[in-house]
């Protein structure tokens, strides 16, 4: 018994007990076991508090599987900063705009569609968005004639690939149907599309710096698309009188990628889905260039908006490595040649960007 009082005493000792504890012989076992459990009692409950309060390492707890497991404050920083310097210089290339964001770089004309039929819009868009292949909607809430100039205008100023190669309304006498005929199957177009985002994230990840400015972000970005792509002149003959049927890789972000040729919606529709990951606002501008339908961007650097047109900043033919700044971040009177509704965009700035 008296041995079992000094193991009792050693114990509140360590563990900072208050609680006295006589080094003589306890009176008897029942007032030893009574003791003893209370000793226990407070022992269990030291174990179950931080560590930092009782100042002892210890193995950490098992806890069930709903229960989260807190590591010390000292210890979270010491894991923050390896993550840190592991993962910085690989992903840290700047937040992407979010959806939200890019549904408001659309046309004035498509905000006004919006604004005017909020729900045939709806379907509309979520048609396209989702590759379904057709919608309905009430003819009397809206003429047939607008729908189709709100699904024309959709495709047509996309900010990225929507593969619809025609469409067609059927009505009857309360409702309208637009069927949407596309130029590949869904399982091929979801391909390509995967495939030009992991070629958007390993570009960013190639020449995108952690510290890189907005115009840093937009100039190394642009300069990688002329520098990786020849201008397909074989692809732009073949489309007559502003129009291209059929599905053509040349027109598509990811024939660019693929092919390293395109034509000006290759062009600027890569350079939309760059800029979109490193968070810089941009429009996807379609109008006419030297009097043949042409696309290019519009683009945010420090406040400002500015016209980027890719396409023409390559030469033609192509020489290996040279990139031109003829049609980089300049403002609406240093477009020239180009012919657009420029009360679709934002208005830019009054001179060309200067760095």
């Amino acid at each position: 018994m008296k041995q079992l009082g000094w193991v009792l005493i050693v114990t509140l000792a360590l563990f900072g007990c208050s609680a006295a504890v006589e080094e003589t012989s306890l009176v008897d076992d029942a007032t030893d076991r009574s003791v003893f459990d209370a000793v226990r009692e407070k022992v269990d409950r030291l174990e179950r508090e931080p560590k930092e309060q009782i100042g002892v390492a210890e193995e950490p707890p098992s806890v069930e599987p709903e229960e989260v497991v807190v590591a010390p404050p000292a210890e979270r920083e010491r894991l923050v900063e390896r993550v840190e310097s592991v993962e910085q210089p690989r992903t840290k290339v700047w937040k992407r705009l979010s959806e939200r964001e890019k549904r408001e770089l659309v046309t004035e004309t498509e905000k006004e569609w919006r604004a005017a039929f909020p729900e045939v819009y709806d379907v509309v868009r979520e048609a396209i968005d989702e590759r379904k292949p057709s919608f309905t909607f009430s003819l009397y809430d809206i003429h047939e004639d607008d729908v189709l100039l709100i699904v024309e205008h959709l495709i047509e100023t996309s900010r990225y690939e929507t593969y619809i190669d025609s469409w067609e309304t059927w009505l009857d006498d309360e409702e309208g149907e637009v069927r949407l005929t596309y130029e590949l199957d869904r399982e091929e177009i979801e391909r390509q599309e995967a495939f030009v985002k992991e070629e958007v994230e390993r570009i960013v990840r190639e020449v995108i710096e952690p510290n890189d400015s907005e115009y840093e972000r937009v100039k190394k970005l642009h300069d990688y698309i002329v520098r990786h792509t020849a201008y397909d002149e074989e692809a732009a003959n073949r489309c007559t009188d502003y129009e291209c049927y059929g599905y053509d890789p040349a027109n598509t972000a990811y024939g660019l990628l693929v092919n390293r040729q395109a034509v000006c919606e290759g062009y600027a529709r890569l350079l939309t889905a760059l800029l979109d990951r490193v968070g810089v606002r941009n429009y996807y501008v379609v109008g006419d260039g030297g009097g043949e339908a042409h696309a290019w961007n519009l683009v945010q650097v420090d406040g400002a908006y500015y016209y980027v047109d890719a396409t023409w900043n390559d030469p033609v033919p192509d020489e290996p490595g040279v990139v031109l700044y003829d049609y980089f971040l300049v403002p609406t009177h240093e477009l020239y040649d180009h012919a657009w509704v420029q009360a679709d965009y934002p208005p830019t700035a009054s001179e060309r960007y200067e760095p």
